[in-house]
């Protein structure tokens, strides 16, 4: 796996992207992924001892390969407490909190603690590098924008404008660091905490509208205003 990815190192050990993806790789209980100079592990086994050496074997030989390692970080999709599955340090020190994405050298802050996926999608690094080559003097709407990364990359492709949009304002502040970050300019009317059923009515009633629009929700979602149902009612969206 390693060597399948050895493209995606840099050398100054600011990417984040999969180590290893159990699921495709052979070993379903195990996920493993780089952020800067943090290990983060997914332990997916149910119950999670039952994965408690393959964990520990992961993190001894990836500390063995990647010496450069300052911290090791756990996620137990099943664990019983919240700290175990949004993630204990099992190594080193405090995780990174911050990673750039060497194709246009964009930062994104991050707390890798901070929930369950470790608040950045690694899986959109495809469509981040799309928005970097491709949103320049557009407008966009970055919905169920959660830390922003996409509407980052929009911001560091040029775009004109991009607004974020999330219910909760603790997410939007990341997207505030990143911009912190990158040194780009923070409208705070651009970074909108509320529900999207309602903001999407309000433009919609202004005649507001965009060039490009990102919606990436959760699977299912509930408010007073409406329902995400991406299995039975994605055409609502």
């Amino acid at each position: 796996a390693i060597a399948a990815r050895a493209d995606l190192f840099d050398a100054r050990h600011e990417a984040a992207f999969r180590l290893f993806n159990g699921f495709a790789e052979g070993c379903p209980e195990l996920v493993a992924d780089l952020y800067a100079r943090t290990l983060v592990l997914h332990n997916y086994a149910d119950p999670p001892e039952a994965a408690h050496e393959t964990v520990l074997g992961a993190q001894q030989f990836f500390q063995s390969q990647l010496p450069w390692l300052q911290a090791v970080v756990l996620k137990t999709r099943n664990g019983q407490t919240p700290d175990e599955r949004c993630g204990a340090i099992i190594g080193g020190g405090t995780p990174d909190r911050k990673i750039r994405d060497p194709k246009g050298g964009v930062w994104y802050a991050v707390d890798l603690r901070l929930n369950r996926d470790a608040s950045f999608y690694l899986d959109t690094r495809n469509l981040r590098r799309w928005a970097l080559d491709h949103l320049g003097d557009k407008t966009v709407l970055n919905t169920f924008a959660y830390t922003g990364s996409l509407g980052v990359a929009a911001t560091a492709g040029g775009a004109r404008r991009v607004v974020h949009l999330d219910r909760s304002r603790a997410f939007l502040n990341f997207a505030k660091d990143s911009y912190t970050l990158n040194g780009f300019p923070i409208h705070k009317p651009d970074f909108i905490t509320g529900d999207f059923w309602e903001r999407v009515s309000r433009f919609k009633r202004a005649g507001e509208t965009f060039d490009c629009v990102f919606l990436d929700p959760p699977f299912f979602a509930e408010s007073d205003t409406g329902i995400v149902d991406l299995v039975n009612q994605s055409h609502r969206l």
